[in-house]
């Protein structure tokens, strides 16, 4: 694994093979440092869309624990279902089709305390060949 940098409020991580993925990190405290998340939206994933995801296997020992969701009443609904099994996997959230910041508070309203950044789903859809979230993604497996 090559060394992480760290890009506005995600950790890239570049794996052997050059697969890079994203995790969840504070953003650094920086005085003059100003942070429009809104300027990130909307966030759009083509590839992705709401539905089901059958659970598979996956060799991925270097990733962070990751859950993919949308603005969609399925993602909403599956995570406030979820949230209290995220928070004690620490898992970071990966908002991967959003609208405008009032889509964004509504995710995040229904994962309190869970980091959750608007970010393209479509580099994970395709190096782990997903077309659906909600999604929760580990080290080993991929699940629903």
């Amino acid at each position: 694994m090559t060394p992480a940098r760290t890009l506005a409020n995600a950790l890239l991580l570049t794996l052997a093979g050059g697969t890079t993925l994203v995790a969840a990190q504070p953003a650094p405290h920086h005085e003059n440092l100003r942070y429009d998340e809104s300027a990130m939206l909307p966030v759009s994933s083509p590839s992705l869309s709401p539905g089901e995801v059958q659970p598979r296997t996956l060799q991925l020992p270097a990733l962070t624990r990751l859950f993919l969701v949308g603005d969609d009443p399925r993602s909403l609904a599956w995570l406030a279902e979820h949230v209290e099994s995220l928070r004690q996997l620490g898992a970071a959230g990966l908002a991967v089709q959003v609208a405008d910041m009032q889509a964004l508070q509504r995710i995040r309203a229904a994962g309190p305390g869970l980091t959750i950044l608007p970010v393209s789903g479509e580099d994970i859809a395709r190096r782990l060949d997903l077309r659906h979230y909600p999604v929760l993604i580990r080290t080993d497996r991929l699940e629903q």
